[in-house]
C-alpha cells in the first residue's frame, strides 16, 4: 500500500528554521544528465489534487520508474565533479531508498569503484599502498515527464547524511526539457532553461555554518530560470534566486516545492506542520517578460536524486579533504510524491 503520510513521522520534530533569505546569484549548478527521450504520463488523472507519481520503495526499486545513471567516465578530479556514477550507489532496504557518496581506493588495473573497493582512508594512505583514490556518487531519474502546462507539487521525505564532511553534495531537484532548455554555457547565450532545486545540501564548509551556540545546519533552495550575461569563465550563467533553511539533520523531514504560475515556493514540514521558506517569482526576482517565464515553466519536468563529490574546478564548493577521511555518506529516502494542483 502506498503511504499518503511519512511511515517514520513520529522520529520527526519540528524543524528548527532560520530566516529564508532570498538572493540572485550568478553561480551556475551542476550540469543535467544528457537530454533523455521520455514520454510525458498520458494515463495520469487531469483534475487538481491528483496524484501524478508516488512511490515509497516498500516493493524495491522500480526499475520502469527510475533510470539509474552508470558513467565512469565522465568523473573529473580537476572537474567540478569527480565521481563515477554507479548503480551499486542507489539501494533499497526496508522500504528505504539509499542513495550513498564514497571514497575508493583503487588496486592496479581497476578503473571502476564498488562498494568492495571503498575505502575511507586518506588519499595519501591509499597512494602510499600503491593504489589510486577515486570517488563514486548515485544517481536516479524519474522515467516519465510531469506534463507540461500544469502547476504541481513534489514532495518527498528524506533525511540527510549524519556523518557529511567536505566534499560531497546531495541534492533532489527538477529540470525543464523542450524547446532550447540546454544550460546557458552549453548554447553560448539565452535559453528557456529551468531547474528547480528541491533541496541541495553540502556538508562541511558550505552548509554546516559554526555560529556562537553550535552549527547550524542549512539547505539550499534554489530556482534557475533563463540565462544572463556575465564576465569570466563562463559568460553566460542562469538567473538564480536562492533561498536557506537551517533543520536537525537527525530528523526525517519533508522537503516540498510547489510551481503555481510564476510562483516557485519552497517548504518544509515535520509531517504535522509545514514552514514557508522562500517563493522565488518569475517576473519578479527574475527580470523576465511573461513570455520568457511561460516558455520556461510551462514546459516539461523530470525529477532526479542524487549524491554528489566535487572536483577541484567546482567554484564556490571544496573538494574533499585528501588528509582527512571520507566516510561513505547516505541520503535516506522514504516516500516521493508529486501532486497536480
Amino acid at each position: 500500500m502506498r503511504r499518503s503520510t511519512p511511515l517514520r513521522g513520529e522520529r520527526c520534530t519540528a524543524p528548527r528554521l532560520l530566516a529564508a533569505c532570498l538572493a540572485v546569484a550568478s553561480t551556475i549548478t551542476a550540469a543535467a544528465p544528457p537530454s533523455l527521450a521520455i514520454p510525458v504520463r498520458a494515463d495520469g488523472p487531469d483534475r487538481a489534487g491528483s496524484v501524478l507519481f508516488s512511490d515509497d520503495f516498500e516493493d524495491g526499486l522500480d526499475s520502469a520508474a527510475w533510470l539509474i545513471t552508470d558513467d565512469i567516465a565522465s568523473a573529473d578530479p580537476a572537474g567540478k565533479s569527480q565521481a563515477q556514477f554507479v548503480p551499486e550507489n542507489v539501494t533499497v532496504s526496508d522500504g528505504v531508498l539509499a542513495v550513498a557518496a564514497r571514497r575508493h581506493c583503487l588496486a592496479p588495473g581497476e578503473a571502476r569503484v564498488l562498494p568492495t573497493n571503498g575505502d575511507e582512508r586518506p588519499e595519501a594512505d591509499c597512494r602510499a599502498a600503491g593504489w589510486t583514490p577515486a570517488y563514486s556518487a548515485g544517481r536516479m531519474a524519474l522515467s516519465y515527464a510531469v506534463p507540461p502546462g500544469i502547476d504541481f507539487e513534489m514532495r518527498v521525505s528524506a533525511r540527510m547524511p549524519q556523518n557529511g564532511v567536505d566534499g560531497s553534495r546531495f541534492a533532489m531537484w527538477t529540470k525543464n526539457f523542450g524547446g532550447s532548455s540546454a544550460y546557458c554555457d552549453e548554447v553560448g547565450g539565452w535559453s528557456d532553461v529551468g531547474e528547480i532545486d528541491l533541496l541541495e545540501y553540502s556538508p562541511g564548509r558550505r552548509n554546516d555554518v559554526p555560529t556562537a551556540s553550535g552549527t547550524s545546519v542549512q539547505s539550499e533552495q534554489t530556482t534557475h530560470l533563463g540565462c544572463r550575461a556575465s564576465a569570466g569563465d563562463r559568460p553566460w550563467r542562469t538567473l538564480q534566486a536562492k533561498s536557506h533553511a537551517g533543520f536537525d539533520r537527525h530528523n526525517w523531514l519533508e522537503w516540498v516545492v510547489t510551481r503555481v504560475g510564476n510562483d516557485v515556493s519552497y517548504a518544509l514540514s515535520d509531517g504535522a506542520t509545514t514552514y514557508p521558506v522562500g517563493t522565488h517569482t518569475c517576473g519578479v526576482h527574475f527580470p523576465l517578460t511573461q513570455a520568457q517565464c511561460d516558455a520556461i515553466l510551462e514546459q516539461q519536468w523530470q525529477v532526479f536524486l542524487q549524491s554528489e563529490v566535487f572536483g577541484g574546478g567546482a567554484p564556490g564548493y571544496h573538494a574533499p579533504d585528501p588528509a582527512e577521511p571520507f566516510p561513505a555518506q547516505t541520503l535516506l529516502v522514504d516516500w516521493v510524491r508529486i501532486t497536480r494542483l
